[in-house]
């Protein structure tokens, strides 16, 4: 059999096309976990026990459904029409800390999850990731009830195997994807995130309103991640030599692209270079990068439900259905993109690098436009305004695929589980910063809260933009490139080990 013979990526023959979407899978049925809750909190807590006292008047004197004038969710009867009439009395600021409950589970774990997947292997990394985000998602109604504290150590656990995903789903495509396909395998299974993030919230306001109540919201995808579990135990390995599913021809394919073999012998037989994983201006400038995108996937994720159910007076069901923007938006841009970079790198139409700043520049550009559009420009009379926001929101965050993310996955193969997991880091710590940025506004009662909120979104992409621009590469990394060893080297480390 020839290399030659290999099928395409897109071909039904091809065992890669079939990986990536179980990796897509994993993304989606992790993060379904984790934003259930955001819009999923609004019909489990009462709307109206803890509202602002500015707006407690007396219901005569509140504007009817009818009028033109729109107005906040103040009384019982109101708020179970419109989907918000859950039983549990907590605050704003307690919702908020139960959001950011994934975040803090999630630094238990960073700094070391993506060295384990590089060195024992991202297949039982990832299965481990998921049974964890399943027991804190099956726990969750039972403990909501119960105990609120109880509630949120479930929601950390979760986050504590959510910290594997990222890391694991990135060594596992340096394995088994060559360079050329891998903004396009990017942008195929990190689209997970945006079907869980987008459909969820529509998928959770039917379940709110339905007879099964909120806690299906939790059951059904703990399920969904158990389906998935069977199928990922059966179809992958670690390496595509050890895979029964994949045609010969196939295997040498990636073998020869991705020096898959070698780059796990060299992992485990050369010094660690950790300084220059961590300092290194060019992995800095990556890790910025998911920073300022980081921020602002929780804000969008995690605090748009909130931000249309307070300002724009939104009932749940149209709630759910602006949430799909911005994830819509991003699962077509964001494929768009990467089969648009990955054809003008193929042809040598660009050098890598120089083409993912240009995508990083629109990327950074038109999410920080979209920011501080969302400040100025909807009200509750003119909410419709938010989807052509949101939709330029999607397709400016897209367009850091074929940018810093092609960055993170090309510049040290051998290490890109480690260099991810760092990455999930400063990931981690921007959630947990919009998180405790959002809780503080709501304790001290801010009136202006979602504009500071959203202008630092808009700050933090405009400062990593200019990092990536004077330091991003998108090339392996001279510290971790293979080096031969020769015939002497190898007998002396084998006097060594042996």
């Amino acid at each position: 059999m020839k290399e030659d013979d290999h099928p395409g990526l897109f071909s039904f023959r091809s065992h890669r096309l079939r990986i990536s979407f179980l990796l897509s899978i994993a993304f989606c049925v992790t993060v379904c976990m984790r934003v259930n809750m955001s819009l999923g909190v609004t019909c489990m807590v009462n709307a109206t026990a803890f509202a602002p006292k500015s707006i407690l008047l007396d219901n005569e004197s509140l504007p009817t459904r009818s009028s033109a004038s729109c107005h906040p969710i103040n009384d019982e009867k109101t708020a179970q029409i419109d989907g918000y009439g859950g039983t549990l009395l907590w605050s704003p600021s307690m919702t908020s800390i139960l959001l950011s409950a994934p975040f803090y589970g999630q630094l238990v774990t960073m700094t070391f999850a993506g060295y384990l997947a590089d060195r024992y292997g991202p297949k039982l990394a990832l299965m481990g990731s998921v049974v964890n985000c399943m027991i804190g998602t099956a726990m969750g109604p039972f403990l909501a009830v119960r105990s609120y504290w109880g509630f949120w150590c479930s929601r950390a656990l979760l986050g504590v195997g959510q910290t594997f995903v990222f890391p694991s789903c990135n060594s596992m495509a340096a394995k088994w994807f060559p360079p050329e396909e891998r903004a396009t395998i990017g942008a195929i299974y990190t689209s997970g995130v945006q079907v869980a993030a987008g459909f969820t919230s529509f998928f959770v306001a039917a379940l709110c309103t339905s007879p099964l109540g909120w806690p299906s919201i939790f059951y059904s995808f703990a399920l969904i991640g158990f389906i998935w579990l069977l199928f990922w135990k059966f179809f992958v390995t670690d390496l595509p030599s050890e895979n029964k599913w994949l045609s010969e021809s196939e295997q040498l394919y990636i073998e020869k692209s991705t020096n898959s073999k070698k780059n796990s012998q060299h992992f485990k037989e050369q010094v660690f270079p950790w300084r220059k994983i961590l300092l290194s201006r060019v992995t800095q400038a990556v890790y910025v990068s998911q920073f300022a995108f980081g921020y602002c996937a929780v804000l969008i994720q995690t605090y748009l439900p909130l931000y249309l159910k307070a300002e724009l007076y939104l009932p749940i069901h149209k709630n759910g259905v602006f949430m799909i923007t911005p994830f819509l938006s991003q699962i077509i841009s964001k494929n768009l993109f990467a089969l648009i970079s990955d054809y003008l790198k193929r042809n040598g139409y660009f050098d890598p690098t120089s083409l993912g700043k240009v995508f990083q520049t629109f990327s950074c550009l038109g999410v920080a436009a979209s920011l501080l559009g969302m400040i100025y420009l909807p009200s509750c009379e003119n909410s419709w305004v938010v989807i052509p926001i949101l939709t330029l929101y999607g397709s400016a965050f897209s367009a850091s695929i074929p940018g810093s993310f092609a960055s993170l996955l090309t510049i040290a193969p051998p290490y890109t589980g480690t260099v991810s997991s760092i990455a999930m880091a400063y990931l981690t710590v921007a959630g947990i910063g919009a998180t405790q940025l959002v809780t503080i506004l709501e304790f001290l009662e801010w009136p202006n809260k979602w504009t500071i909120v959203f202008a630092t979104g808009a700050a933090l992409n405009v400062f990593s933009l200019m990092a990536f621009l004077l330091f991003g590469e998108i090339k392996i990394q001279e510290w971790a490139e293979l080096k031969e060893v020769d015939a002497e080297t190898a007998e002396l480390k084998g006097l060594v080990h042996s």
